[in-house]
């Protein structure tokens, strides 16, 4: 078993497997097989009502099969989906994992034309995936905020880190604030800054009935930027949600900074989450 790097996830390294440098995960340069891991500071209950056809065809998932799955002490759902990225049809393998604590998502996926000889094998692999959120890391967070915003790191996920005020992790139905900020694996000349960042806003996870406040450009530490509010309501309690968004296209790509908090909270809490944002620091 490998270690992927930056996350606490364990996967078998079948050969022609590799370590990928965009995203945290593996890759099969001959087939153009990836498998990609994503940890988030959801709980599993809240994201599991999610892994539906209704909520999944919303971003292009076509939902195949579910099954139940159980890793270690992990409950979890499999999925196998097809979904449609700019014209090309992928088959797709999803181990989604957690407890009340946090989740992780373990995508495998390869051209829908390679399926046959590649979808069995990838499943195999997804559900092989061993998770230990107890693991330890390195020290040094991959990004720190330069302003005294009150947010401090609570948690690495993969590439990203989780900033809360406490500096430790939110427990189910929580409503302390929180930020959290990560590189996004997209190509520059993918989508557009304003595109990127209303798909980032419609796929953050445990939020419904999204609605954007205000939108526009701006410019945060030298790099150009787009910044979103919004409201929604927590998924998992009903409760009344305001979240701030800055995605910013720095020279080694785009970073996301996500936060939400109680609605309520909404005058308190803008400000210090729009400069604390707009601090943001690469450590490596």
């Amino acid at each position: 078993m490998t270690r992927v790097h930056g996350t606490h996830v364990w996967l078998p390294r079948p050969d022609g497997f590799v370590e990928t440098t965009q995203f945290p995960g593996l890759g099969d340069p001959r087939s153009g097989a990836v498998i990609a891991v994503t940890e988030l500071p959801d709980a599993y209950p809240v994201l599991a009502r999610g892994l539906t056809a209704e909520e999944l065809a919303p971003q292009g998932i076509r939902l195949l099969t579910r099954e139940p799955l159980r890793t270690g002490v992990h409950e979890g759902t499999l999925l196998h989906v097809e979904q449609e990225q700019r014209g090309v049809l992928f088959d797709k393998w999803m181990a989604v994992l957690g407890d009340a604590r946090g989740s992780v998502m373990v995508v495998a996926s390869c051209r829908a034309e390679r399926a046959p000889e590649l979808s069995s094998r990838l499943r195999t692999l997804v559900m092989a995936a061993r998770w230990e959120p107890e693991a330890e890391q390195p020290d040094v967070p991959p990004f720190l905020l330069e302003a005294p915003s009150g947010f401090q790191p609570a948690q690495r996920i993969q590439h990203g880190v989780l900033f809360t005020e406490s500096g430790r992790v939110p427990g189910p139905g929580s409503e302390a604030p929180y930020l959290v900020v990560t590189p996004l694996p997209i190509a520059s000349d993918s989508l557009s800054p304003r595109e990127l960042s209303e798909v980032s806003l419609r796929r953050m996870p445990g939020v419904d009935a999204v609605e954007l406040e205000s939108a526009g450009p701006v410019l945060a530490s030298g790099m150009r930027g787009y910044e979103l509010v919004a409201h929604g309501t927590q998924r998992d309690t009903g409760r009344a949600l305001f979240i701030y968004q800055l995605l910013l296209a720095g020279p080694e790509g785009y970073v996301l900074v996500q936060g939400r908090a109680s609605a309520v909270a909404q005058e308190a809490m803008l400000p210090r989450m729009r400069s604390a944002a707009r601090s943001v620091r690469r450590t490596g």
